[in-house]
């Protein structure tokens, strides 16, 4: 039996906004798997957009580099400022023994999309664990999450 669009739709919506909802709510592991999830995802969908322009983003590197910066926003292992050392050279490395057309375009592709996207994932992560110091205040991130979610 084939399913029309509408009813995929109602389906993901049904189980998936219940999920979202839980995972802003109860915040940790739940949520920064969600935020990473839709974090790499985005990435993904930047990357085929870029493509279709002609830009060839560095996939895997670029990745990379959004779970890293997602991850160090919930766990802080690690400077913002010392992944930028790391990355920028290494971006530009790479870059040189590409065979792709421009090497400036898809280096500067590939640092808009791990900033836009890895830099606003990390975002929503800070917010969601603003609270995280008290036990008792904890779940009024999960609330501002939610209404931020509500009110896009």
């Amino acid at each position: 039996m084939k399913l029309n669009n509408t009813l995929i739709r109602t389906i993901v919506a049904l189980i998936g906004i219940p999920f979202i909802i839980a995972a802003c709510y109860l915040g940790g592991i739940l949520f920064l798997i969600f935020v990473l999830g839709v974090g790499l995802l985005s990435f993904h969908e930047f990357s085929v957009m870029a493509g279709h322009k002609e830009s060839y983003v560095n996939y895997f590197i670029g990745m990379a580099a959004v779970a890293v910066i997602i991850i160090n926003g919930y766990s802080r292992f690690v400077d913002f400022e010392y992944l930028l050392l790391i990355l920028i050279p290494l971006l530009t490395f790479v870059e040189l023994f590409r065979n792709k057309e421009s090497a400036i375009l898809n280096l500067g592709s590939t640092l808009l999309g791990i900033f836009y996207i890895g830099l606003f994932s990390f975002s929503l992560i800070r917010i969601r664990e603003f609270f995280g110091f008290s036990h008792q205040l904890y779940t009024q991130g999960g609330y501002l999450i939610i209404a931020l979610m509500a009110s896009i």
